[in-house]
């Protein structure tokens, strides 16, 4: 069966943003981005999203394993916010969705309560919220490649 938005929107109990359902719709397999400050996004396909990321959760879970095997190990339930340099509770973050990544370690997420973009740092488990939305994020954004590799075959 192949995965769709209102499976994603019944299993996150979420609507999904029409933004966000317009990216999605606009790729099969890649979708590579360069933001205004020069990061490069890839983003993940609706295919890669219900990916198994482990034996009980899909990919777009990642974030949420990463965060609840941190505060099991560690014994907090904190992360540290890069905006405010304060420490945060991080329960209020488990109800997120990966949706890309970064080339430095760090995956995006949407968090659910109001689809703001963040991003999660995988070395020291730290978040930073990057755009209140994903038009917000894509703004002065181009793409780098939507489904097709070719581009970088003669370079």
């Amino acid at each position: 069966m192949t995965p769709s938005i209102q499976q994603l929107e019944q299993e996150t109990n979420t609507t999904i943003p029409n933004s966000y359902q317009q990216v999605l719709h606009s790729f099969e397999n890649i979708l590579l981005i360069e933001t205004a400050n020069g990061d490069e996004v890839d983003f993940l396909s609706l295919q890669k999203l219900f990916q198994p990321y482990d034996k009980q959760h899909k990919r777009y879970q990642m974030v949420q394993v990463f965060m609840e095997d941190y505060f099991q190990r560690i014994q907090t339930t904190t992360l540290f916010n890069r905006d405010t340099a304060t420490e945060i509770e991080g329960k209020d973050f488990f109800n997120n969705l990966y949706f890309a990544s970064l080339g430095d370690d760090s995956a995006l997420f949407f968090h659910l309560k109001d689809w703001s973009i963040w991003e999660f740092w995988h070395d020291d488990k730290s978040i930073a919220k990057l755009a209140n939305s994903l038009d917000e994020f894509l703004e002065n954004s181009e793409n780098i490649v939507k489904d097709d590799w070719s581009k970088f075959l003669n370079e």
